[in-house]
């Protein structure tokens, strides 16, 4: 198990089973607010009970998408999307791996979570999704526009490289301003702010999952400058890496089963306000 403190939140790391993980979540919010996030190389599947509708939500095109209920939100990797969110109390749980099947959606997507899921293994994710429950789209986009697909793809497949921006935007056959203006317009930040968020996201999964040093996860993350990894990791989770803490606890298959169940079953009590 590993843990991960910061002053608002705490996030504990279960290992169920080789390839698949299990995060829990316990968030404090002061006030209402918005924030943009990207979960970098692996998928998350996170489940939430959502007992007041408007508390938490999704932003898409301008509008916000409101959940009520036990509500499961899937992100693929690189996913962009956007919270809205109430001040209260957050709890939830999630699934990550970085194992991949074609019955996954190929967009971050919502859907009602179904007191009858039960997930203990990779293949559980498998086949909750052949079973092919009602989705709603809800990854972060603003407008249609093929070219800032484009740049986010491009970003996605390099954003560990030592490339600078003006570089990627040479390769679109833009100059920096335009090549960010176009990926704002469309995913509300500008390119180098989503690069950062995928660099740092991806130096927490080394650090959490690989056990990778600080320094070292900042290096393979892209990062030339320390500095400049630890200033973005607070920006981020609100505290610096060097308060990460790591603890490495083993767990049988009985006792890794009984945290997944216990964490599902307190889903339904007092997770959300």
């Amino acid at each position: 198990m590993n843990n991960l403190d910061a002053p608002l939140y705490e996030t504990e790391l279960f290992h169920l089973t080789e390839n698949l993980q299990l995060l829990v979540r316990h968030h404090l919010r002061h006030k209402e607010g918005r924030e943009i996030d990207t979960y970098g190389t692996n998928w998350l599947l996170i489940v939430t009970n959502i007992k007041k509708e408007g508390s938490l939500g999704l932003n898409r095109f301008g509008k916000q998408l409101t959940f009520h209920g036990p509500t499961a939100i899937f992100l693929p990797p690189h996913s962009l999307i956007e919270w809205s969110f109430t001040p209260g109390y957050y709890h939830w749980i999630a699934y990550r791996s970085d194992q991949q099947s074609d019955t996954f959606p190929k967009e971050p997507v919502a859907f009602p979570w179904k007191s009858s899921y039960r997930i203990s293994c990779f293949h559980d994710i498998v086949h909750l999704f052949s079973s092919s429950p009602s989705l709603t789209p809800v990854g972060k986009q603003e407008n249609f526009s093929t070219k800032a697909k484009s740049i986010k793809e491009l970003i996605d497949q390099t954003f560990q490289d030592e490339r600078s921006i003006k570089e990627l935007a040479r390769r679109q056959n833009l100059t920096n301003s335009e090549m960010s203006r176009i990926f704002k317009r469309c995913y509300s930040l500008t390119p180098l702010e989503y690069r950062n968020k995928l660099r740092v996201f991806y130096s927490l999964k080394l650090m959490m999952i690989d056990q990778n040093k600080i320094t070292d996860s900042a290096l393979e993350s892209g990062f030339e400058e320390i500095s400049s990894f630890q200033r973005n990791f607070k920006k981020t989770f609100g505290l610096p890496p060097s308060s990460f803490l790591s603890k490495n606890d083993q767990f049988s298959p009985f006792e890794q089963q009984e945290v997944c169940s216990l964490s599902q079953e307190d889903l339904y009590n007092e997770i959300t306000p």
